[in-house]
């Protein structure tokens, strides 16, 4: 898609990719740039066509595919900390809105205490590059700390309740 001036890009995997943000949202400066399958090693590769535009606004969800692939906290962590400091270079106006990890249940590979020390560590990667981190975690919990399953169909990805609460927690930021 052709770049435009004040995009409001959201960057991500299956999560991001499976909605119509701008539908979503009622604003058509909002870009979907979500890939089925991502993680941050993918975000990495495909970056620099991210930036191109000095978009206004980037919101950041990536790694539960990178813990599904066996990538440590630790190597997500560093990816992160690269992926922020390229968009400050390339577009040092853009707003940058990490979003939490969103938490699984039953997934094999992957488990939420691995997501939750990720979260703990972009909270506070976020601070360190004067991003903003939304900690959508806790709002996609069920009473056992696992994700609520009237927001997913698979533990995974999200039904339609679970992305209008996503928007919910973000049309603050996009608005802003």
């Amino acid at each position: 898609m052709p770049n435009e001036s004040n995009e409001i890009i959201f960057v991500g995997n299956s999560l991001t990719f499976a909605c119509n943000w701008a539908e979503l949202l009622q604003n058509p400066k909002v870009k979907n740039r979500g890939i089925e399958g991502d993680n941050t090693e993918g975000l990495l590769e495909r970056l620099d066509e991210i930036t191109e535009s000095l978009p206004d606004k980037i919101f950041l969800m990536m790694g539960v595919n990178d813990i599904g692939y066996g990538l440590s906290v630790d190597v997500i962590t560093a990816n992160y900390s690269t992926i922020l400091t390229r968009i400050k270079q390339a577009s040092p106006l853009t707003r940058v809105y990490v979003q939490s990890v969103l938490p699984i249940k039953g997934l094999k590979g992957r488990n939420n205490d691995s997501i939750i020390a990720l979260n703990e560590k972009l909270q506070l990667l976020a601070v360190e590059n004067s991003a903003v981190f939304i900690n959508l975690y806790p709002e996609f919990l069920d009473s056992d700390g696992e994700l609520n399953m009237s927001y997913s169909y698979d533990g995974l990805h999200l039904n339609t309740n679970g992305y209008l609460l996503w928007k919910s927690k973000i049309e603050k930021y996009v608005a802003e």
